[in-house]
C-alpha cells in the first residue's frame, strides 16, 4: 500500500489505539473510535439508535497488514469487534445478550483536511447519489436530510461511497466486496457474527 502514496498507521493513546492514512506523507484521514455500534428495538425501522464508540483495545501491525480488537460491553450484551486491515475484514461477535436488541455496526471515518465540513466536499455513491443530487444549485441534497446521507446497502449497486475535496484535490473512497464470506449466521450456542470485507482508497484529482 505504501508503494501507492497511501500508508496506514497505528496511533496509541490512553483511550486505546486509532488508525490513521497518510498520504504522500501527510495525515488525510483517521478512525478514532472504530468499535461503534448502535443498539436499537429489533424489527424497528429507522436509521438512528442508541450509540456506543470504543477505540480498540489493541491493534497490531504486521507490514502493511493489521489486526485490531475490541470488547464491548453493554447493558444489552456483550460483542467483540475484530478488523483485519489492508483491505478491511469486519467481523462482530455476539458473545452474550441480555435482552433481544438490534445491533448495527458502523465505520465512521474522519477526514484530517484543513477543510473537513460536511459542506467543503461533493458526495457520490451510486445509484443513489451524484453530487447531492442538487438540482436547483444551493447545495442541499434534494431528497434526504442535508447533512445527514443514509441508503440501504442493497440499494447501492456498485457498494461504493465516495467523497470528494475541492480544495484539497483529494478523494476517498469507501469499497464494499460481495464475496462468499459475507453471511449473517446464527448458531444453536447463541453465537452469531457479520462478516463485511471493505477497502478503503484516498487518491488526488481535479474536478471535472
Amino acid at each position: 500500500m505504501s508503494g501507492t502514496g497511501l500508508e496506514i498507521r497505528v496511533e496509541t493513546s490512553d483511550v486505546g489505539a486509532a488508525l490513521v492514512w497518510l498520504w504522500r506523507g501527510q495525515r488525510a484521514l483517521s478512525l478514532p473510535a472504530a468499535a461503534s455500534i448502535e443498539t436499537g428495538v429489533p424489527g424497528l425501522l429507522t436509521p438512528s439508535g442508541k450509540r456506543h464508540s470504543l477505540a480498540y483495545r489493541q491493534a497490531v501491525q504486521e507490514g502493511e497488514a493489521i489486526t485490531a480488537e475490541c470488547e464491548i460491553v453493554l447493558p444489552e450484551g456483550v460483542f467483540r469487534l475484530t478488523d483485519r486491515w489492508r483491505r478491511v475484514d469486519r467481523r462482530l461477535e455476539i458473545v452474550d445478550v441480555a435482552n433481544p436488541v438490534g445491533v448495527r455496526l458502523l465505520l465512521e471515518l474522519a477526514p484530517l483536511l484543513p477543510r473537513r465540513a460536511y459542506g467543503d466536499f461533493r458526495y457520490f455513491a451510486p445509484p443513489a447519489l451524484y453530487d447531492l443530487n442538487d438540482l436547483n444549485d444551493d447545495g442541499v441534497e434534494e431528497y434526504l436530510d442535508p447533512n445527514s446521507l443514509h441508503f440501504r446497502e442493497d440499494r447501492l449497486t456498485y457498494l461504493t461511497l465516495f467523497a470528494f475535496s475541492d480544495s484539497a484535490g483529494l478523494g476517498f473512497a469507501l469499497f464494499g466486496f460481495e464475496t462468499r464470506k459475507r453471511s449473517i449466521s446464527a448458531l444453536d450456542e447463541g453465537y452469531s457474527e457479520a462478516a463485511v470485507p471493505v477497502e478503503v482508497r484516498v487518491a488526488s484529482g481535479v474536478r471535472n
